[in-house]
């Protein structure tokens, strides 16, 4: 599996950056409740073990760094729980759960005017 980075700008997407910087063995936290009847819940804990591209993904390394920068997300990140009441899932070591990129838009109107961000 590959690393991706990159930098942490921020635009006007409510302070969200334009760049999530991934790497395998980074600690990560749950921020939202995926599945709470099996521990997969706001403030879970676990490591990214890794990072499976989309099937179309055309990306680059920086050979020096080991940096893969992506041009969409990946297809999935698989993330080791500290604790998770999930059975074990087929080709995974127990405990890895396979989490999509979930992706959110808000439409604003104000005074008249629109904006999607």
């Amino acid at each position: 599996n590959k690393q991706s980075k990159g930098r942490g700008r921020q635009d006007e997407r409510a302070g969200l950056p334009n760049v999530v910087e991934l790497a395998i063995g980074l600690q990560v936290m749950v921020t939202f409740n995926v599945e709470t009847d099996l521990d997969v819940a706001n403030g879970s804990q676990g490591e990214i073990s890794g990072i499976v591209l989309a099937q179309d993904e055309a990306c680059e390394t920086r050979s020096s760094s080991g940096v893969v920068e992506l041009s969409q997300m990946p297809a999935y990140v698989l993330v080791k729980m500290q604790r998770t009441k999930a059975k074990r899932l087929d080709g995974l070591e127990e405990g890895v759960l396979p989490l999509v990129p979930m992706e959110r838009s808000f439409h604003i109107r104000h005074q008249g005017k629109e904006k999607t961000i």
